[in-house]
């Protein structure tokens, strides 16, 4: 027996229970939002803690990702964005456009812009098929991919490729009428796609940056530039400084070069204890009185690899003159222990543009002491 608040409590706590198995059985409702957005006027990615996230446009506009490429978004037609949650995206024109964000638990399928036919079970497939994912299973006859029809799992077949790891074979001309999407710019599809092919990050399609054709993959996107030729390292060497004034290295991206640059290590090391100004350059400091050049040749850290379109270069003779730069950060040093500058996975970027874009680190000096600077980038 329950008295009558006993009976309340248990009466409440079976409300909120069935509340919780409706929303289980008919999923959390979608989270809509109008933006407007423009070349200028950005919008951050909130899922707002829903699954997904998906755009409609009134009309075709292109997102721009920044490092990650441009995104083509097609009128009329619910395009999933499911980005790294506190993105700014823009677009491409100064026009501003109002846009409706949806954040949902659901995955949407979307048909072709030229309209399709549905699909009915163990019925051949037509030929541009809209609704859920179809595969061909072991019994030879299509089906909706489900708890049934499990996609297999892809892997690597040992020769550079990615194929399904089971007997199940996917027809991706079938799936979702989307076969020339999952190409891409670089002809690449989820049933080939070379390990070390450089269209895997091109930032070209939507499965470009979420793996191969969707597929998670398992080696950083460092390690498959480097096999591509794209990653490179410079170096002062050893030196050792003068008694005072500050000494300095530099590297930036020339005017026009067509190539952008990220710097994702930059190690500082200088025998004394000390302060050291990092700046972001607009111009070639090497003009700074005082400055003695001493021209530096990245490597290619792809044996035989293609050389690299930045510059760099040092002086160890104690600058004079003003010093040049917008200022980035002061890093320190102990004697004898190289510092890593950027930490937590940061990145310096330098694009290419129409103008110079560099960083320069002035070594602050006591006395005569050892130093050096390694910095490590990509370039594409």
């Amino acid at each position: 027996m329950c008295d009558v608040d006993q009976h309340a409590q248990y009466m409440a706590a079976l409300a909120r229970i069935e509340q919780q198995n409706n929303l289980l059985i008919s999923g959390r409702p979608p989270i809509d939002q109008f933006c407007s957005i423009s070349s200028t006027q950005g919008m951050v990615l909130d899922y707002k803690n829903r699954r997904h996230l998906y755009i409609f446009s009134p009309s075709q506009i292109t997102l721009d990702l920044g490092i990650l490429g441009k995104f083509a978004i097609n009128a009329n037609i619910w395009t999933n964005i499911d980005f790294q949650q506190n993105i700014e995206i823009l677009t491409t024109s100064a026009t501003i456009v109002s846009v409706l964000i949806r954040a949902t638990d659901d995955a949407y399928f979307s048909a072709a812009s030229s309209g399709g036919t549905e699909y009915a079970d163990s019925s051949t497939p037509p030929t541009n098929p809209i609704g859920p994912a179809l595969i061909f299973d072991n019994s030879g006859a299509w089906a909706d991919v489900g708890v049934d029809h499990p996609l297999p799992i892809l892997a690597s077949n040992g020769s550079g490729a990615i194929t399904p790891s089971n007997p199940l074979a996917i027809n991706t001309a079938q799936v979702g009428g989307v076969a020339a999407a999952m190409a891409g710019s670089d002809a690449q599809t989820a049933s080939h796609v070379p390990l070390e092919s450089l269209g895997i990050f091109n930032g070209t399609t939507i499965d470009r940056l979420i793996g191969l054709n969707g597929v998670a993959t398992f080696s950083d996107w460092i390690r498959y530039q480097t096999l591509n030729g794209k990653c490179f390292n410079v170096t002062t060497s050893k030196l050792t400084s003068p008694a005072s004034g500050p000494t300095a290295f530099q590297i930036f991206n020339p005017a026009s070069s067509g190539k952008n640059i990220l710097i994702f290590s930059f190690i500082v090391a200088y025998n004394s204890a000390n302060m050291h100004d990092m700046r972001f350059t607009a111009a070639d400091v090497s003009t700074i009185t005082g400055w003695s050049n001493v021209a530096l040749t990245p490597v290619n850290n792809s044996a035989g690899g293609a050389a690299s379109v930045a510059t760099a270069g040092y002086s160890n003779v104690a600058l004079t003159g003003g010093l040049l730069g917008t200022s980035r950060e002061t890093t320190g040093s102990q004697n004898n222990l190289p510092i890593e500058t950027l930490t937590n996975g940061e990145c310096i970027y330098l694009p290419a543009s129409a103008g110079i874009n560099g960083i320069v680190i002035y070594m602050t000096n006591g006395a005569a002491a050892a130093w050096q600077i390694t910095c490590s980038y990509l370039e594409y």
